[in-house]
């Protein structure tokens, strides 16, 4: 477990439905455990970032910054 600007970043993620998974950023750089899933795909909610392993998932990305001004519609 990592800690970053006061916040404990977990390289988690957990199956919310049989096939889909939702997890933090530091989950998606463990790529034995994403192929162990199954996982495919990766979409990334998040601003300013770069695709760990863009050569084995097919990954999309929404840049968004985490604050509560942002407008997310």
């Amino acid at each position: 477990m990592a800690e970053s600007q006061g916040f404990v970043i977990q390289n988690t993620m957990d199956e919310i439905i049989d096939g889909l998974y939702v997890g933090s950023s530091m989950a998606e750089t463990d790529k034995d455990k994403l192929k162990s899933c199954g996982i495919t795909h990766i979409l990334t909610v998040a601003s300013h970032y770069q695709p760990t392993y863009p050569e084995d998932f097919v990954y999309k990305s929404i840049s968004i910054d985490d604050l509560p001004e942002e407008n997310i519609i």
